[in-house]
Formats: C-alpha cells, sequence, structure tokens
C-alpha cells in the first residue's frame, strides 16, 4: 500500500519529493522490496542507518547468501544505499573466508553477482584495491566457475576495469596468492587473449551501460590481447563516436597501429579519433614527431588535415629525416615517402637534396641489377617512381640523371627490364649519347657480338632500349657498320624463331636502314 501511494503521488502530480530514510523492521524491508514499483521509488526511500546495519549483516562469512538475502542486499545495492561501505567490507569477509576455498554451498554465483553490482554501483565512490588483490576472490571464482558461464565474463570484465593494461600481469597485482587463483588468473588471461563475439558483446555491454567504454582505450597496448579489438569493432558498428573523444588520441592509436591484427580497420579508427578529439594538437604540441616510427599514422593524419600549421610542422620534421631514415624507408616501403609525397603535392618548392639522390642512386644498384637484388621493388613504389625522382632539387636531380645514365652504360645487360621502364624519363640523353660517342668502337662491336650470338637475348634488349631513347639518330655510330652487321640482322630475320629477339632485330634494321 506505502509503495503504491507514494508511486501514484510521483508519477501523477507535480509534487516534488524528498528523499527519506526509513526506519521498520527487516521484515517490513523486505515486503516493500517486493512490490513490483519499488525501484522506480528507489530516488525517494532509502533505508535507515540501523535497517542498513541488519541488510549488510546478511552477508556473514561462512554463511551461504540465500535467494531471498541476495534479493535484499542486490536491491539495496541498487538503489545505491548511503552506507555502502559497510556492505563492502562484510563482502570482504565473506569472500576471504576460508581462504576462499569452497566448503559445502558457502559460495555460489550469486556472490560474484554482488561484487558485480557493487563495483559498478559504487566505482567512483570506492576503491576496491583490497578486494580484487585478494587471492580468495579468485578462488572463490574457482570453485563457483562450473556454476554460470558468465562468472568468467563478469570477472575478467570487472579485473580489466581495476587492473586496466596490467591484466595480463594480475598475479603481480595480487601478490601472495594460492593455488587455485593462481589457475583462475590464466582463465582471466585466456578470457582477452582468444577472439570470442560472444565475450566481447559482454563486455562492450557491461561497459556501455555502466559509462565505462573509454576504459577500452587502456588494454591496447598488447598485440595478444585481441577481444579488445572484437571490443573497439563493436563500437565502430555501434556508432559510440563519443567514446573517441580522448585527450590521449595519439597515444592511443600507436598502441593501436603497434598491436592490431592486419584485418583491423585502423583508416576508419584515426578517422573516428580525428573526429571527436583533438588530435591536431596533440601533434602540434610534440617535440618531436618521430616520422620514421611514426610514419603511418601522421600520413593518415595529414590527408584528413586541411591545419596549414599541422602541414608546416610536419615539412619541418621532414628537413630534419637524414639519409639512413630515407634508406630505411625505402628498404621497408612504410609511409614516409607517402608523406613526402603529399607534402610536395602542397607545397611545390619543397625538396630534398644531397641524400635522397645517395639513397635512390644505391636503391637503383640494390633493386635493378641482376645478381646484385638486394630489395624488391614494390608496386606502389614502381607506380610512384616519378614523383619520387620529383623530390629531388634542381641541382640533384640533375646530378641523379646523370649517375644513373652513366650506370646504364657500366652495366648494360645486367639490368633488369624494369630499369628503363621506370627511369627513361630520367635518363640524360645529350650526356648518355656523349659517353657513347667517345667511345662508339666498343658499343659498335657490343651490337656486332649481340646479333652473331642472338640467343644472348639480354644484350639485345639493352640494345633496343637504347636505340629508342634516339630521336635524330644521334649516335654516331659510323656509316660501314650497315653492312659489317647486315647478314647477321638479315639471318635472324629469315631464320630465327624467337618472337623477341626478331622484334629488337627489326628495331637494329629500322634504325640501319637495312631492308629484308
Amino acid at each position: 500500500m506505502f509503495t503504491n501511494i507514494l508511486y501514484h503521488i510521483k508519477s501523477s502530480s507535480n509534487v516534488v519529493l524528498k528523499q527519506k530514510k526509513i526506519d521498520i523492521s527487516l521484515g517490513n524491508w523486505k515486503n516493500i522490496n517486493e512490490q513490483s514499483n519499488f525501484l522506480d521509488l528507489s530516488n525517494l526511500v532509502q533505508p535507515s542507518p540501523k535497517l542498513a546495519n541488519e541488510i549488510k549483516d546478511l552477508i556473514k562469512p561462512g554463511t551461504p547468501i540465500t535467494e531471498e538475502d541476495y534479493f535484499l542486499i542486490s536491491n539495496c545495492i541498487t538503489i545505491q544505499v548511503k552506507d555502502f561501505k559497510s556492505i563492502i567490507l562484510n563482502f570482504q569477509k565473506y569472500i576471504q573466508w576460508n581462504n576462499g576455498s569452497q566448503s559445502g554451498n558457502i559460495f555460489s554465483f550469486q556472490s560474484i553477482e554482488i561484487l558485480q553490482k557493487l563495483y559498478y554501483a559504487y566505482y567512483t565512490e570506492y576503491d576496491f584495491k583490497v578486494l580484487f588483490t585478494s587471492p580468495e576472490l579468485y578462488s572463490v571464482c574457482y570453485y563457483t566457475n562450473s556454476e554460470n558461464e558468465n562468472i568468467i565474463k563478469i570477472i575478467s570484465t570487472l579485473c580489466s576495469l581495476h587492473f586496466k593494461e596490467k591484466i595480463f600481469t594480475i598475479e603481480n597485482e595480487v601478490g601472495q596468492t594460492n593455488y587455485y587463483a593462481s589457475l583462475y588468473f590464466q582463465n582471466i588471461k585466456n578470457y582477452w587473449l582468444v577472439s570470442d563475439i560472444g565475450n566481447a558483446n559482454f563486455t562492450y555491454i557491461e561497459y556501455k551501460e555502466n559509462n565505462l567504454l573509454k576504459n577500452i582505450w587502456s588494454l591496447t597496448n598488447d598485440k595478444n590481447n585481441l577481444l579488445t579489438f572484437d571490443i573497439i569493432n563493436l563500437m565502430i558498428e555501434n556508432k559510440d563516436e563519443k567514446e573517441f573523444e580522448v585527450e590521449n588520441a595519439f597515444e592511443i592509436l600507436d598502441n593501436l597501429n603497434n598491436n592490431c591484427q592486419d584485418d583491423f580497420d585502423m583508416p576508419e579508427i584515426i578517422s573516428l579519433f580525428y573526429k571527436n578529439s583533438k588530435i591536431e594538437e596533440e601533434i602540434l604540441e610534440m617535440d618531436d614527431l618521430q616520422l620514421k616510427i611514426n610514419n603511418y599514422l601522421i600520413y593518415k593524419i595529414i590527408q584528413l588535415s586541411n591545419s596549414e600549421k599541422l602541414l608546416k610542422k610536419v615539412q619541418s620534421a621532414l628537413d630534419e629525416i637524414d639519409e639512413k631514415d630515407l634508406q630505411n624507408s625505402l628498404q621497408e616501403n612504410d609511409y614516409l615517402f607517402d608523406i613526402l609525397l603529399l607534402i610536395k603535392k602542397k607545397y611545390n618548392d619543397f625538396s630534398l637534396g644531397l641524400s635522397l639522390n645517395n639513397v635512390l642512386y644505391e636503391f637503383v644498384k640494390d633493386t635493378l641489377i641482376k645478381g646484385n637484388t638486394i630489395f624488391t621493388l614494390d608496386d606502389w613504389q614502381k607506380e610512384n617512381w616519378s614523383n619520387i625522382i620529383r623530390l629531388l632539387d634542381e641541382r640533384n636531380f640533375k646530378n641523379f640523371s646523370d649517375r644513373i645514365t652513366k650506370l646504364a652504360l657500366d652495366e648494360k645487360e645486367n639490368l633488369s627490364e624494369v630499369f628503363f621502364e621506370l627511369n627513361n624519363e630520367f635518363i640524360n640523353k645529350n650526356f648518355l649519347f656523349t659517353l657513347l660517342n667517345k667511345d662508339i668502337s666498343s658499343f659498335r662491336l657490343y651490337i656486332q657480338i649481340a646479333l652473331q650470338n642472338p640467343i644472348d637475348i639480354e644484350k639485345l634488349k639493352f640494345i633496343e632500349n637504347i636505340l629508342k631513347l634516339e630521336n635524330k639518330k644521334e649516335i654516331k655510330f659510323g656509316r660501314d657498320l650497315k653492312e659489317i652487321i647486315k647478314d647477321s640482322i638479315l639471318t635472324i630475320l629469315n631464320d630465327n624463331d624467337n618472337d623477341i629477339v626478331k622484334r629488337i632485330s627489326n628495331v637494329i634494321a629500322n634504325r640501319f636502314s637495312i631492308k629484308n
């Protein structure tokens, strides 16, 4: 009757009711609790100190918590009774009884549920360290685990909130432990080590319902913590964008980038942090962008940004990049050159000098000379090679062109096929023709030998590539070479079945006006 009247007044009038502590017997309190609308009135009624004391005494060491007692204790926690510390202290003694070892049915699933309710009701007001560092708690979990599959989910979630990034070293945090607690620690670790959508969904809901989703960012420092990434995926799916509003966005992104699996959607995560946090300001405040480490993150962020300040800061950081950093970047094919090209696109006057010149030349030698291949050209590098070369300032661009021109003549057939594909536009043709004409007798002999022994296709390919660079017959072979090679050319055109050899022979025949 009491609760019905109170509920009617609350729901049907504008009367502001003040919360009252009611001093009634435990039996009458139980009757009130059993009313269907009791929890709707939780902000209006609180047990008196005497009554609250009786409720907390329902939790006794060595005594099972009955269904009836659990109901009263649970409701007391739900309405967030003011005298909660005495309940927590009693629960602590209850858990520590008999070192947390089961005897009869003292401990049950409801024991874990009480801890769950206590934590979420009072974590902002109370430090649960004593409970979470008590080995007895984990012994209780061990003994009751088979009773309900949610026990491991509840305790693993709670431990992640208390221990955060130390979840995988929980045994060090608990300290002096016991055999059963040690066994259960591994269960908790396994919960986080395994990708499992069911577990992820459970923890996600627990976090979200208690406004604790941001805790997930404290768990991103370990690549073995696969469940964390499942939970983050749920946050993305459910558009929990406000959870990406944090003060240390770049640090979190760094952890995620270093520890995520290959299929994790880092670009989407970066976009969400960029949209909801002040990540540009974080970067602007950094003393050192550490581009050789952070190049992926910086690249993705400046792709999203229109901040002139940020772009200028990145440009300034690029000026500090040394030859070794550039070399490593090309070899590892990271995102440093993506940043360089993006800055070049924004600021056309941006360029690099001798360091890049040396790195590019050595990279060409290490990738495009047969028998000397240390690295492999990536598709991205092939597609962007022209733009990479154009990062050089005018002086070093010319010097690089001269260097690879001479390299082409020095290495000849030792060059890989893609050498000319990538570098034709950068070969200094005037310099090339000058070098050839200086020692034309050697190149004449080279052509004769290649045509006499057409099985050596690589020599023929080199000749073809050189002749294709001519525009107005700049190479001065001398008129007599046509007659010297004519028979060899005609023999190949008429008798050789190799299509490549025939194609190249036609190129040479056309150059010297030899008709079949």
